[in-house]
């Protein structure tokens, strides 16, 4: 998800300290959002940083078929059309 999140702002020509500031949170919580460092991102928040940056999203599940526990699932972040 990272670095979808990272490939949206850019693409809006946003620095993570203006993306922060739109959004409401610290550039640190951009940066570990971005890195991955931060591994319990809201979902409010991943639609606000988006929404910032022009693009509405959407969210995928994959689950691994060679497990049966829940955990063993992934979540794919896709940018999809960029605002008008």
């Amino acid at each position: 998800m990272g670095r979808e999140l990272r490939r949206i702002r850019l693409s809006a020509r946003l620095s993570q300290a203006a993306l922060a500031r739109k959004v409401g949170v610290a550039r640190s919580t951009v940066s570990r959002m971005e890195t991955g460092a931060h591994s319990d991102m809201s979902v409010d928040t991943v639609l606000r940083l988006a929404s910032a940056c022009g693009f509405t999203i959407t969210f995928t599940a994959v689950r691994d078929a060679s497990s049966s526990r829940q955990r063993d699932s992934s979540v794919w972040l896709y940018a999809t059309n960029r605002k008008a």
